[in-house]
């Protein structure tokens, strides 16, 4: 259990709820691989990822409530970056 301060608020985190290295490396990845200018699957690749593991990392990371507590615009985005391609993808409206 440890304790993690975001925005004002202090909150404990339980074990299993904190983010893995391999999670906040792809977080990072995601909040700053545009600015980088370079193509996103052979950025992944460079991770030394397939880009089907990076989004099963990517997911798992961002269901996690510490991940959008340490990184609320980031998170929100994510989600519903998914939410629009799971949509197109099972034709939900």
């Amino acid at each position: 259990m440890g304790m993690v301060e975001a925005a004002g608020r202090v909150r404990t985190v339980n074990r299993g709820e904190e983010l893995t290295d391999e999670e906040a490396r792809v977080l990072e990845f995601e909040r700053t691989w545009m600015e980088r200018g370079r193509r996103k699957n052979a950025a992944i690749a460079e991770m030394g990822m397939t880009v089907s593991h990076y989004y099963v990392v990517l997911n798992s990371a961002i269901a996690k409530p510490i991940a959008e507590l340490e990184n609320p615009e980031l998170v929100r985005r994510l989600k519903a970056m998914r939410s629009v391609r799971e949509s197109e993808r099972y034709g939900r409206r």
